[in-house]
């Protein structure tokens, strides 16, 4: 159960697994990611490397 990202023709979107809602990601180069999220971010990379 959760989200997927799928990249497809050079677009990225989001899949619910339980749902079946699809979403697309718009991506912003100049976006100022907040450190807290990079720190969650960096958590979640983590775990799914193991």
């Amino acid at each position: 159960m959760g989200k997927k990202t799928y990249f497809i023709n050079g677009k990225y979107y989001l899949v619910d697994d339980e749902t079946g809602d699809i979403k697309q990601l718009i991506v912003q180069d100049s976006a100022n990611i907040p450190s807290e999220d990079l720190r969650q971010l960096v958590k979640v990379l983590a775990i799914d490397h193991k």
